[in-house]
């Protein structure tokens, strides 16, 4: 039976739920309703059909609403506060609603999420725009799948030696030899050659070296010319867009002239500009035939390297197979049993080349560092993560009645799940805005350490932007998974009635457990930075066996009008035509010994000096004696050995023995000779500290090789480089050869370029990942201060100094630090361990390095806590037993 005043009531609870009433206006449409109801009863109508004509007669609720709202608005906006924005489902704008709120509400803990989110969410966006453009090298081109890089591998009892070139007649008898070489193509560069047109000259462009077969080999786009035979005349040049342009302008280059050296080549073929994830760059090629004529190279002979070379195998071959039946045949072309190859995908070139004489790798990268920094990137966002779910957890307490209210009026768990998770995947996201403002200003400076060009402008490239957002949302869901499950699980019974209490001791272990992962996590950072710059250190300050200060190095023509004025310079200290220290030297195809092992196999490294290489770079002999310009034999017949070389030889004196060598000749020819050991040399570092001193072998090579060593006095340096330069244009009137220099101490400084750059930015991960551990445990410090406010109070009023509250309060935290320190310092050993290892000669780290990265976080820690801590140990004992 119809119940006038119920349906009268049920109407009104629809004018609750409604967000544009007030309480007031409520009243005033169910006076109104009434009045309509009594008129419509008037006038013979029953109670129900009058109820229904007068709330139809009103309209529904939200309209009422709605008018409401414009007859009384004061926004600008049309749209009510509480009406989400047109295309955001409703209840993801109730979570945007609620996660701005708690924003507002708890600007200190929303600034440690987010801060943290964005520290994190920035060195993880920068290490995906660092690999995707590390990863990309050399994926451009159409057959790249099936191109591989041939490596030659020369074993002996210590070690195996990596050589990033291959013999030179290698690739085109393996094409014949193995149909599963569908084509080869050698390469190498030069940038010492020059290129001329009439009075325009530049020494700064790098001339490639290439096979005929090299533009249908690699996937290079022609401007102009045909790729399959603009390679195939001796001296036929196919140039880049950008060398073009500089030396014609906007004419048709094709059929012009261009010098390389003192030689014409005609313009056969114009390219687009090498593209940067290349690893091979140049800006023109001519033909390898003319190798022969400007160096001597014998193609026919297999104890010439010359050139990288590739092959491309064809469909259904299996990489590793043949290349076992590839070595095999090498070894017997080359009779020699420990020789073999190995097959390196085009792809794998750029980030994972450790080899020697990888002269044409562009600014060669390393999968290790990748892989260090990605990981370390990772940490740091793991930290920021860590920090939202130990304050979500230990603040639970303050959210419970929330829950409890929610799950009273309905709401399921999952509800709540859903609610918590789409909070954090908002402060994910606002986090992330901040990211990105955060790598617009700090890009440039990450550029500069690590000696990249990243562009900003590539976050937006689509597939990237939806690796961002990707990980954004994993973030925030990582971040929220826990506290929305732990949060949601709250019992409203207990909640309601007061028993419920925040962080129950299962929750309180875990958050300390993901305190000890955050500071092992920087504690690992702190001990490698530590660790690095120790060798960094070591590498500096050890000694190299020679003098390396105030040397310069010069690339000579054969003009002896310039050496006499070198020579004549009484500013110029010594001047050695040598093969510099700090040069890879090539290995001796066969050394021999009085005495040697037919199955020593040890490499022997000949370096050609004259008789000034020992007063140039103050090296020491410790047996028998140095070349001499006054003994004709030396010239010939005589050779001096490092102590390594002398050691390898056996136990018997090396002075006085026979050596034979068989190495090729200035004309390209393989010859051997024997001569006479006439001194043992005192070992120095050739090159890098990476690698251990090899047995070198020198020979006087007769001031034919052409480069000059030249030591300066300390106080003329800039006079003499001066005096340098006008000597050289006097001397190199034509300007076949441009005047350039470096110092010696700079070609050992660019050993290290890639480790200094790894301690710079390993530097810069240390102190985010302390910066955002921090912000957790100022967070948590805040938090446990604020609960034990009342214990505070009386502990003050029972005579508790400060510092002993002080001390109280931040017992605990150093606690966690020092043991996260003690599991994370052995695995940081092993690390470093592992790094070391890549160099011969090391620090060994000790004890220090922990004792120093155990001190150092603890001190971070103490800092971070103890700002709440003592704020808490001043407050009026008063106040704080008032508090609760």
């Amino acid at each position: 039976m119809f119940n006038l005043e119920h349906a009268i009531a049920e109407w009104k609870k629809s004018l609750r739920r409604n967000p544009a009433l007030e309480d007031g206006q409520a009243a005033e449409l169910e006076t109104a309703l009434q009045d309509e109801i009594e008129g419509f009863v008037s006038a013979g109508n029953d109670p129900e059909s009058a109820f229904r004509k007068a709330a139809a007669a009103m309209g529904p609720a939200a309209d009422s609403g709605r008018e409401f709202y414009k007859a009384m608005r004061t926004r600008r906006s049309p749209r009510p506060p509480w009406q989400p924005p047109r295309f955001v489902p409703a209840l993801l704008w109730n979570y945007v609603q609620v996660a701005l709120r708690k924003i507002r509400r708890q600007k200190g803990y929303a600034f440690i999420n987010i801060a943290g989110l964005a520290v994190g969410l920035a060195c993880s966006i920068l290490m995906m725009l660092w690999i995707a453009e590390e990863t990309g090298f050399d994926r451009f081109h159409r057959d790249g799948d099936s191109i591989y890089r041939l490596i030659t591998e020369a074993r002996n009892e210590n070690a195996s030696i990596l050589d990033a070139r291959a013999p030179t007649p290698a690739a085109p008898a393996l094409k014949d030899e193995f149909p599963e070489v569908a084509d080869f193509c050698r390469f190498r560069t030069n940038n010492n050659y020059g290129v001329r047109l009439g009075d325009q000259v530049s020494f700064t462009e790098v001339i490639g070296i290439a096979d005929p077969s090299f533009f249908t080999f690699f996937t290079f786009p022609f401007i102009r010319g045909n790729p399959k035979t603009s390679l195939i005349e001796p001296r036929s040049i196919v140039v880049t867009e950008s060398l073009a342009r500089r030396f014609f302008g906007d004419e048709d280059p094709l059929g012009k002239l261009l010098n390389i050296g003192r030689d014409p080549y005609t313009v056969t073929g114009m390219i687009k500009d090498i593209p940067d994830n290349s690893h091979l760059h140049f800006a023109c090629v001519i033909p390898a035939v003319n190798m022969h004529e400007y160096h001597h190279v014998n193609f026919a002979g297999w104890d010439s390297r010359f050139f990288s070379s590739y092959i491309r195998l064809a469909p259904q071959t299996v990489p590793a197979e043949t290349a076992a039946k590839m070595s095999g045949f090498l070894s017997r072309k080359m009779n020699k049993t420990n020789v073999s190859l190995r097959l390196q995908p085009l792809k794998d070139i750029h980030l994972k080349s450790d080899f020697a004489f990888d002269l044409n790798n562009y600014h060669q990268g390393s999968a290790s560092i990748l892989a260090l920094f990605a990981i370390a990137a990772s940490a740091i966002l793991l930290l920021a993560c860590i920090n939202f779910m130990n304050l979500a957890t230990a603040r639970s307490a303050n959210r419970a009645k929330e829950v409890g209210m929610r799950k009273v009026t309905g709401a399921r768990r999952a509800d709540l799940v859903r609610q918590f998770l789409g909070e954090s995947i908002i402060l994910s996201f606002l986090g992330l805005a901040l990211a990105l403002l955060l790598l617009w200003a700090f890009l440039p400076l990450f550029n500069g350490l690590s000696g990249k060009i990243l562009s900003f402008t590539r976050v937006f490239r689509p597939g990237l932007l939806a690796a961002i957002a990707g990980v954004t949302l994993f973030s925030g869901l990582l971040a929220g998974g826990y506290p929305a499950v732990y949060l949601a699980a709250f019992q409203p019974a207990r909640v309601l009635k007061g028993t419920f209490a925040g962080g129950e001791r299962g929750h309180a272990a875990l958050r300390k457990g993901l305190v000890l992962l955050q500071f092992g996590l920087t504690a690992f950072f702190i001990f490698g930075s530590i660790v690095v710059d120790m060798q960094m250190r070591f590498i500096r300050t050890k000694s190299l066996g020679i003098d390396t200060h105030q040397v310069v190095t010069l690339a000579i023509p054969p003009r002896q009008s310039f050496l006499d004025a070198v020579y004549s310079n009484p500013k110029i200290l010594n001047a050695s035509q040598s093969v510099p220290p700090g040069t890879n030297l090539r290995t001796a195809p066969e050394v021999t010994w009085e005495g040697k092992r037919p199955d020593d196999n040890t490499p022997f490294y000949p370096s050609k000096v004259d008789p000034d290489f020992l007063d140039t770079f103050r090296a020491e002999m410790i047996e028998g004696r140095f070349f001499s310009r006054d003994i004709l034999s030396d010239w010939t017949e005589a050779v001096v050995v490092n102590e390594t070389a002398a050691r390898a030889m056996g136990s018997d004196p090396a002075v006085g023995r026979r050596l034979t060598m068989t190495a090729m000749s200035s004309q390209g020819e393989v010859e051997t000779r024997t001569y006479t050991v006439i001194g043992v040399m005192k070992d120095f570092h050739q090159t890098s500290l990476r690698r251990a001193i090899e047995p070198i072998v020198f020979t006087n090579d007769g001031n034919q090789f052409p480069y000059l060593n030249i030591r300066i006095g300390s106080t003329a340096i800039p006079e003499t480089l001066k005096f340098l330069e006008d000597a050289w244009n006097t001397a190199v009137p034509d300007r076949l050869f441009p005047f350039t220099y470096a110092f010696l101490d700079d070609r050992y400084d660019a050993f290290y370029q890639q480790d200094r750059r790894t301690r710079s930015i390993l530097g810069v991960f240390t102190i985010l990942a302390l910066f955002t551990a921090c912000l957790g445990l100022v967070g948590l410090a805040a938090f446990v201060a604020e609960k034990r406010t009342k214990e505070i109070g009386i502990r003050k009023v029972l005579g508790a100094s400060s510092h002993g509250i002080v001390l109280l309060q931040v017992r605990e935290f150093l606690a966690w630090v020092l043991g996260a320190n003690m599991i994370a310092l052995p695995l940081a050993y092993f690390a470093a361990g592992r790094w070391l290892r890549e160099f011969a000669y090391r620090v060994e780290p000790g004890i220090g390095p922990a004792l120093l990265a155990t001190a150092f976080s603890l001190a971070i820690a103490l800092a971070a806590v103890s700002y709440k801590t003592i704020q808490a140990s001043r407050a009026n004992p008063a106040d704080a037993l008032r508090f609760e």
